[in-house]
């Protein structure tokens, strides 16, 4: 059966682990590359399928790439289209991000509603009003469904996220680096995958500063790569085989992982009394010992991450006692237990 998989339980899993690049950078530099000048050359990139659809939306805009083992190359000098196609753009939800690269190429552009993981409602009306502050027009067609956003100037001006927004955090980075002097973006998402996307954007020109949840933007005039970018590893991945090496009883170490990335996780489970080790910078054991029921509520970073949830609610299946989970984020993250 398509998506489906047999496993054949009851071993320890033991070993060490070599992470995958991150799927939420992975997504947000494929994008980010095409405001570069010329060519922009991307490693550890996770091949997995919402890179792919991703890729082949972009090839579909006539976005030069070529994907050798994890690294990619990307040539955006032919970019041709200002229209997302429909088709592409139902299948993930990154696609809105091209709203930067597009309206800096072609002053307009369309993309259809996000698409993406069905976990719940993600209101884009903190994207839209961000973009507004920046003097971006966008209007919603509900008889296509279509957004068009039109840039007549360079961005400018500040926004204050009323509730901190992943997407509409980076959107408005990209859209900013090429701004009108200095753009201010308070109350920004916090999340380590964003501050990835900071410093491959600094790496190559880009003056873009954090200070705690304001992140201010210097513009610049252009974006040149002088050497090859590599993204953080996956932090939904680490924790997976984190919880897949305590659940079976086993021992795994981990590696190349920032103590940032796994902070509120590692918290939750020595609260439940699983075995965690910190050996070395960037590197941990995770290991058996009798669990017991912690309570645990998912919040934007550096709170739990909700992605965690799924596996925390499995493992905690083999605690003492019962758990509590407060899904904080999305409102159908726990459609994994009908």
């Amino acid at each position: 059966m398509e998506d489906s998989y047999l496993i054949k339980g009851g071993k320890p899993l033991k070993g060490e682990v070599v992470l995958s690049g991150a799927k939420n950078i992975g997504l947000k530099v494929l994008i980010a590359a095409l405001l570069f000048e010329g060519k922009v050359e991307l490693h550890n990139i996770p091949r997995i399928k919402d890179i792919m659809e991703l890729i082949e939306l972009l090839k579909h805009l006539g976005v030069k790439i070529d994907f050798s083992g994890n690294s990619v190359t990307i040539d955006p000098s032919n970019l041709s289209l200002n229209k997302v196609d429909m088709l592409y753009a139902s299948k993930i939800r990154a696609s809105f991000l091209l709203f930067a690269p597009l309206l800096y190429k072609f002053a307009k552009a369309e993309i259809p509603d996000p698409g993406g993981c069905r976990i719940g409602a993600r209101s884009i009306d903190r994207v839209v009003e961000g973009l507004g502050a920046l003097g971006i027009t966008l209007d919603y067609h509900s008889n296509t469904g279509y957004y068009t956003a039109t840039m007549n100037s360079k961005p400018r001006g500040s926004y204050s996220f009323q509730k901190s927004s992943h997407t509409g955090t980076e959107l408005l980075i990209m859209m900013s680096v090429f701004g009108n002097g200095q753009i201010v973006i308070e109350n920004a998402a916090k999340e380590p995958e964003i501050d990835d996307l900071m410093n491959f954007l600094n790496q190559s020109g880009a003056k873009i500063v954090r200070n705690e949840n304001n992140i201010t933007i210097e513009g610049v005039q252009k974006l040149h790569q002088e050497k090859p970018y590599s993204i953080a590893a996956d932090r939904v991945e680490a924790f997976t085989y984190a919880v897949a090496g305590i659940a079976t009883k086993g021992d795994v170490i981990i590696s190349s992982i920032p103590k940032n990335y796994l902070s509120s996780g590692i918290e939750v489970l020595k609260k439940a009394g699983a075995g965690v080790e910190e050996l070395a910078e960037d590197s941990w054991r995770f290991y058996y010992k009798p669990l017991q029921a912690v309570n645990v509520e998912t919040t934007p970073y550096p709170g739990f991450m909700t992605d965690w949830q799924p596996l925390l609610a499995v493992l905690m299946t083999q605690a003492i006692g019962k758990s509590i989970i407060h899904e904080r984020i999305f409102e159908n993250r726990f459609s994994y237990v009908e």
